[in-house]
């Protein structure tokens, strides 16, 4: 049991190692050696260690096996959550294939996270480095303690929002059958899993609503919908039928939609790196620009409280606020 300096002899003599790699190495019975950057970090593992006493037997269970158990029930959840949950097993197994679960060093996890890369070798995003954390998690968090190990500080994508014109060309681009999708999300600010779900009686024509009722926080709300898009919706169909339909008549499915239409008509549009929800950011824009109050906007995106809504869209107020000196300006002015 000893922290072993691989730099220096016991004479302070520096060894053919000096300079390269880890300086301190770990050495205690019934646990493999572990080399540390600094003698404090080693010191404080020999002593965690020796308190902690052998570790028990080993077993031979690779992560293979318990990840393919962590993937298998995942079955009842949602056809994208199925993806999402195989997507991250996949990055586990790519790494830690062939690896015995009492193998698996924390240390090693962590920096294996921070690393993470998408198939393509770019940076993974906060999204899939915390998804493949908790696939590792759920597949051996009850024999490796993982609590340490973070997926690190999520950095919020900054929100793109699109003038009207920029707007229309998206429309324009997903063509004559896809653009009231694109009208609707750009405009009233549903959510694109709320959008596909609306069916036709979900459309309140003369009071010119939208009653979303599967929302992302459980909560059902209606929204308003100018009379221009509400005129390009096909109402004339049975009323449980869809509100919007695929090429083939059948409800679309949000994933694919966002593959083979939105994405190929942002490029053709011209309009750089522009995703769906940035069409929710775009309604809230033009709902502020019209003079909608906070409550209101609130309201309409379905957000929990207006502390959200001032979050992400208080700086657009702030823009308004020469408009608003203006206008006053105006009507002192009129009353002299």
């Amino acid at each position: 049991m000893a922290v072993q300096d691989l730099w220096t002899n016991r004479r302070g003599e520096h060894t053919a190692r000096y300079g390269r790699g880890l300086r301190y190495r770990v050495v205690v019975r019934g646990y493999p050696s572990t080399a540390c950057r600094t003698k404090a970090e080693a010191e404080s593992l020999n002593a965690e260690r020796i308190v902690k006493g052998p570790p028990a037997a080993r077993s031979a269970e690779l992560v293979d096996d318990a990840v393919e158990l962590w993937v298998a029930s995942k079955r009842g959840l949602s056809k994208s959550g199925r993806t999402s949950a195989r997507e991250a097993a996949g990055h586990v197994l790519r790494r830690w294939r062939g690896v015995q679960i009492d193998d698996v060093d924390v240390r090693e996890v962590r920096a294996w996270i921070a690393g993470l890369e998408t198939t393509r070798g770019t940076p993974a995003s906060h999204a899939l480095r915390s998804n493949v954390l908790q696939c590792l998690r759920g597949a051996i968090g009850d024999r490796v303690d993982l609590s340490s190990v973070t997926a690190g500080r999520k950095t919020r994508r900054a929100a793109r929002f699109l003038s009207v014109p920029e707007l229309s060309a998206l429309a324009g681009a997903v063509g004559a059958h896809d653009a009231p999708m694109v009208w609707l999300l750009g405009t009233t600010g549903l959510r694109v899993g709320e959008a596909c779900a609306l069916d036709v009686w979900h459309v309140d024509r003369r009071r010119r609503r939208l009653h979303v009722v599967t929302s992302k926080n459980g909560e059902d709300r209606w929204v308003p919908i100018a009379a221009s898009v509400l005129g390009m919706l096909d109402l004339s169909r049975g009323r449980t039928d869809p509100l919007l339909t695929n090429s083939r008549g059948g409800r679309v499915d949000k994933d694919n939609w966002r593959a083979r239409v939105f994405r190929p008509a942002v490029e053709e549009a011209g309009l750089g790196a522009v995703r769906i929800h940035d069409l929710r950011h775009t309604a809230a824009s033009l709902a502020i620009a019209s003079g909608a109050d906070v409550k209101a906007v609130q309201r309409m995106l379905g957000h929990r409280s207006a502390k959200m809504t001032l979050d992400l869209y208080g700086h657009l107020w702030d823009a308004a606020l020469d408009d608003v000196a203006a206008r006053v300006d105006g009507v002192i002015r009129a009353e002299r």
